[in-house]
C-alpha cells in the first residue's frame, strides 16, 4: 500500500509538470476532528490542507485546515473525490456532479453536467490547468475552461491503456 501511494504521489507530481528529486512526508499536528478515516488529503503551497474523511456514519465529508493542519473545519459537503489545480482552484465530485471552489472550499459552484451518463472515475489537472476526466464508460474528456465545457478526446489504440 505504501509503495502504491508513493508511486501515485510521484505520478501526480510529474503530471502537474513538477520535477521531484525526492518525496518526503511529514506528520500533521492534528487530524480532522470527528472523522474516523481520512480518505484523501492534499495541500497547497500556502500551507493549507484539504481532506476527505469519513465520519462515524460512513459519510464522506470535506474538511479544510488553513493553518498547516493545526485546526480543521468540517465544511458539511459530501464528496467522493478532491482535486487541486496549480492556481489553487479546488474541484470535488459527488457522484456524477463536479463542483469548483475558488475560495479554499468556502463555497462551491456546480459545473455543467458532465458529458457522460456514467459517473467519472478520476480527474487529472495538468500544469496548464486543463482538466482530464475518465468516465466509467471508458471515454476521456478534456476541459480547458475550468470544467465549464467538455470535449471527448481520442483514446489510445485498443492494445494500450490509459489510467487517469
Amino acid at each position: 500500500m505504501k509503495s502504491s501511494l508513493l508511486f501515485f504521489a510521484a505520478a501526480l507530481l510529474l503530471c502537474q509538470g513538477m520535477y521531484a528529486q525526492s518525496i518526503s512526508f511529514e506528520s500533521l499536528p492534528h487530524s480532522p476532528q470527528g472523522s474516523s478515516d481520512v480518505q484523501d488529503i492534499i495541500g497547497d503551497a500556502n500551507g493549507n490542507y484539504y481532506a476527505i474523511a469519513e465520519d462515524n456514519y460512513y459519510s464522506r465529508y470535506f474538511y479544510r485546515s488553513l493553518d498547516a493542519g493545526n485546526t480543521w473545519q468540517k465544511m458539511n459537503v459530501n464528496t467522493d473525490g478532491l482535486y487541486l489545480a496549480p492556481d489553487g482552484t479546488l474541484y470535488r465530485n459527488s457522484g456524477s456532479n463536479i463542483f469548483r471552489s475558488t475560495n479554499q472550499g468556502q463555497s462551491w459552484t456546480q459545473l455543467p453536467d458532465f458529458p457522460s451518463f456514467f459517473n467519472f472515475q478520476g480527474l487529472v489537472i495538468t500544469s496548464a490547468g486543463s482538466l482530464l476526466a475518465r468516465s466509467w464508460d471508458d471515454n476521456v474528456y478534456r476541459s480547458t475552461d475550468q470544467g465549464n465545457t467538455w470535449e471527448t478526446i481520442p483514446l489510445l489504440p485498443a492494445n494500450e491503456t490509459i489510467d487517469i
